[in-house]
């Protein structure tokens, strides 16, 4: 799945449009989180309360004039919080505006991101 993402992404950011949008408008990635819950009698690997267990999606997706296409997406269990995926998600670049809930937000983390 994950090479089968990663190859329609790169399909997607290649289109003429998309590249000249971001050239003027600059990046701005969207990133949020979703929970799936399952079964914890089957999935006793993805526990996350006392009765339920479950896995996250973490999804960055970038907005531009002709669209949203998404650009990276990772896959953990539900426990862990969502600013342990910070580091993966956010774009560093200065054109990049990054857009996310308070679930993503380390103030301890704030001073490795240029401003």
């Amino acid at each position: 799945m994950e090479t089968v993402f990663k190859d329609l992404v790169q399909q997607v950011s290649s289109r003429p449009g998309v590249r000249k949008t971001n050239q003027k408008l600059g990046r701005i990635h969207l990133s949020d989180s979703s929970t799936i819950s399952l079964c914890l009698m089957k999935y006793r690997w993805a526990e996350f309360r006392k009765t339920k267990a479950g896995i996250k999606i973490h999804q960055r997706i970038i907005y531009c004039g002709d669209g949203i296409y998404p650009d990276e997406a990772i896959l953990t269990p539900a426990k862990p919080a969502d600013k342990t995926q910070m580091d993966a998600l956010v774009v560093t670049d200065s054109d990049a505006l990054n857009i996310f809930d308070r679930g993503y937000v380390d103030y301890s983390l704030r001073h490795s991101f240029k401003v």
